[in-house]
Parts: C-alpha cells; structure tokens; sequence
C-alpha cells in the first residue's frame, strides 16, 4: 500500500490542528513533519512544542524528518514529544550507526534522508538497520521547489538495492511532488509521498483525495505472486518416488522480486488465471477419469 504524508510545513499555522484533521479525514495515513534550524539548512521551522501540541489531533504516524546538525541531541525528545518515525540526515550525523541505534533504543523506527546529490553508497552498511530512507529531490530548505528529474533514477536504483537484499525497507520521497510528479516517482518505486504545497496550497483535504486516489491506482506485488499454477506443476511432486531432499529440490531465497500492475490489469489477470485454471483441472479429468475407471475394471478381484 502507498502512503501519502502530507508536509505541515505548508500548511496554515492559524488552523494547523484543522488541516491537519481535514487531510487525515480525506485519507492521509503519515503527517509529515519538517524540522529545521537555519544551521543544516537556511530556514528555521518548528521543534517540539508545536508537535506535542498537535499530537492529539490525530493518532496517525507523524513521520518526524530532522533536518538539524548533530540531531543526536534532541532525539530523545523529539521521540518523547510524539515522533513515531525519526528521520535524520545521513550527512548531518558524524556516527549514523550509532544515530540509528539509538532511535530504535527509544522504540521508534529509524529513517535515514539523503540530499539529492548524495549518493547511495553510504547507505551500504547500515541499511539492513534502516525502516525507511527518505530521498530528497529538492535541495532541503524552503517548500515549493520543483522536482530534480535525475531524482527519478536514484529512486529506481533504491529499489533495486532494497529488492536485491530481500528487505522491506520503504522508500519515501520529499520535494517537488505534486499529481504529475507522483506518477513517475511511484512508478520508479517509491512507497510514501511526501507533499507540502501541493496539498495545503488550498483545499488540503480536496487534494489529499486525489493523491490517495492516484495511489489507489497501482497495486505493487511480488513477481511470484503472478506464477502460474495448475495439475500439471503440481503432479510432477505427487507422483515422484524421490525423496524431498533431492539434489534437485529449489532452495529457498528472501530476495523478491516486486513489480506495478495497475489494478484493473490485476483485475483482467485474475480472471484469465481462473478461466486458465478451470480448463486445466477439467483437462486433467477427462484425461484421467477414463484411464482410472479402465484400471479399476481390469483389476483382477
């Protein structure tokens, strides 16, 4: 499932416990969450107050994303203030293991966010560590900005690392989406959205509707998931006399692979499958029942 998390960093601060129920309402399941000293990055935003104020609003995941230098020192509170999933920049963070670490000591789940010029490679040795890696396509700092195409790629070779480790590490995307960029960012396998004045630029729970339809749109499965089966697979394994340890017998692996389908294809497919299916059993019949009757009748009694 695909999970939109409206930015609050756009949203209006006279009303913000108001749209933040408006976008809840209409389907958004993470609130988004900007934090920002004017050190790491130019603005300066809001810190814990303003989170433990709002957090009764909503019992959805508030998705905390620290974009602080030296984010170590306020972790502790960030968590205790309501954070449910601490995100911090991995070229802020002097020790990111032990950063991680610690996030998860306080029993919340650990993201780590990346610049868009940065590459993926630091995330080689603690990304089995990691719930979620938040990529940037925007250079971080100000709501607004458009979308840095070459951001596209990277989040394909995201997925690709995640896949090829058989992990279930989502992938969250932050800067410049809007309805035409999402498409192409779900397509190149992001899980979460991140939208800041694409939802609160006017009428937040309106076009938070229309982000969680579009996501609705697509329905992410595992390769195996669409492997076809019938008798004929299946008979090979019943009539065998070897045993199950066979030198042939297909080991187990946890890399999957996942693939998009729009849902009304998954829909057709289905229906094929189980057409497919009925052909093959009543084949498998009509071939056999003869052959076990005349076996039957010839048995000497």
């Amino acid at each position: 499932m695909k999970i939109l998390a409206p930015s609050i960093l756009s949203a209006d601060f006279k009303k913000l416990g108001e749209e933040i129920a408006a976008v809840v309402d209409a389907g958004a399941q993470y609130i988004h969450i900007d934090v920002m000293d004017g050190i790491f990055v130019p603005s300066i935003s809001f810190g814990m107050p303003v989170i433990k104020a709002v957090r009764d609003v909503t019992d959805k995941v508030f998705d905390v994303h620290l974009m602080i230098s030296e984010p170590d020192r306020y972790i502790g509170d960030f968590a205790a203030c309501g954070a449910d999933i601490i995100t911090v920049h991995a070229e802020a963070c002097l020790h990111l293991d032990r950063t991680v670490e610690f996030i998860h000591s306080l029993g919340k789940k650990a993201g780590v966010a990346l610049n868009p010029a940065t590459g993926l490679g630091v995330l080689d040795y603690v990304l089995e560590k990691v719930d979620m890696v938040l990529l940037m396509s925007v250079n971080p700092g100000f709501g607004g900005q458009k979308y840095i195409p070459y951001c596209t790629q990277k989040i394909r070779q995201m997925r690709k690392m995640i896949e090829e480790r058989g992990l279930d590490t989502r992938i969250e995307v932050d800067g410049g989406i809007n309805l035409s960029t999402a498409e192409e960012v779900l397509e190149a396998g992001a899980d979460i959205l991140v939208a800041g004045s694409a939802v609160f630029g006017g009428e937040p729970a309106r076009r938070t509707a229309e982000f969680v339809d579009l996501n609705s749109l697509y329905i992410y499965l595992p390769l195996t998931a669409l492997m076809p089966t019938s008798p004929a697979h299946i008979l090979p394994n019943i009539c065998s006399s070897k045993s199950s340890s066979s030198s042939h017998e297909v080991k187990p692996t946890n890399k999957v692979s996942i693939i998009k389908i729009p849902a009304y294809l998954l829909t057709i497919f289905i229906i094929f499958q189980f057409i497919a299916f009925i052909n093959t059993n009543l084949a498998f019949l009509f071939y056999y029942t003869p052959q076990a009757i005349s076996f039957l009748y010839l048995c000497p009694r």
